[in-house]
């Protein structure tokens, strides 16, 4: 649940300011609240600078769960943006391969620097051709 503590704000604050510490805290960075349903359109939200995936609870909270499910990239918004999207970028690329993984269509939703993030990240999955699976990328307040 996003309400779960492990997305508390004080976490964003400490992906800012020391991600080594924040890194330890998640041990990961992609994180989802069910389980994975290839018949689903795949939701990645990508948070702002400071942010956790709780800043996407009430978009979430709307989302028709019977045609979407919701993937979180948690991630230390105090790293440099390009490692930050290849990071994105090499987490989508690999659980992709994987057999219980396989994308049929995915959204990329962000929110101010997850933005960057974000861009940084469909750069690097389209760097040889766009993915079938990618079919959108939606960011608000995103200094693009």
């Amino acid at each position: 649940s996003l309400d779960d503590p492990f997305f508390d704000a004080q976490y964003g604050q400490t992906g800012l300011y020391d991600p080594k510490a924040f890194l330890m805290h998640t041990q990961g960075c992609m994180f989802a609240i069910e389980k994975f349903n290839p018949q689903k359109i795949l939701v990645v939200f990508v948070h702002g600078i400071g942010g956790t995936p709780r800043d996407f609870k009430y978009l979430v909270d709307g989302l028709d769960r019977t045609r979407f499910q919701s993937w979180f990239f948690y991630y230390p918004s105090g790293m440099p943006l390009q490692k930050l999207g290849s990071l994105l970028a090499n987490t989508i690329k690999y659980a992709n391969t994987l057999p219980d993984f396989q994308f049929k269509r995915v959204i990329i939703v962000a929110h101010s620097m997850g933005g960057l993030v974000s861009v940084a990240a469909i750069n690097e999955l389209c760097n040889t051709g766009k993915p079938d699976y990618l079919k959108g990328y939606i960011s608000f307040n995103s200094p693009n």
